[in-house]
């Protein structure tokens, strides 16, 4: 990875490892994950942002998923399982467009947009292409209702 380095930092393992330990099922997936094998590579060398944006969403009670990087690698939350269906625990590592290839075509745009502009971009319920659309889980088609909404995340420290 770009920017990062081998040297241990304290205050960060510190943070990782609060971060698996209160995580929940998907935290403890994390832990155990090779990552080195992904795009983001090893656990210990993720930059600071990632790791806070990922404390945020694994501590959300509601279905929340991180997409990091130029590859949108997803790192959803215990709640999101159910958005996953059987695509879990398959999942983690892999490119948003891996992970919903059948509804890649309506949501491309707006991850694009996003991390374009790095803009929010909020899609309400009545107003999403995708609202009520087909999508693989639990290996059948079935039809889900999406509204989500998306941020990007910047590494970037406050001025």
């Amino acid at each position: 990875m770009a920017g990062a380095s081998s040297e241990s930092n304290p205050i960060h393992d510190l943070m990782i490892d609060d971060l698996l330990s209160n995580g929940g099922e998907l935290g403890a997936h994390i832990r155990r994950f090779d990552w080195s094998a992904t795009a983001l590579g090893p656990l210990t060398l993720w930059p600071q942002s990632l790791i806070s944006a990922l404390s945020i969403c694994l501590a959300c009670p509601e279905p929340m998923a991180l997409y990091w990087g130029p590859q949108l690698i997803i790192l959803p939350n215990d709640a999101f399982r159910v958005i996953l269906g059987s695509k879990y625990p398959d999942c983690l590592g892999l490119p948003a467009q891996q992970v919903f290839p059948e509804l890649w075509h309506l949501i491309r745009d707006d991850f694009m947009r996003v991390m374009e502009q790095d803009a929010r971009y909020a899609i309400s319920t009545s107003s999403c292409p995708c609202s009520a659309t087909a999508m693989s889980r639990r290996g059948i088609s079935t039809t889900a209702s999406v509204r989500y909404g998306e941020k990007a995340v910047t590494s970037a420290a406050p001025s």
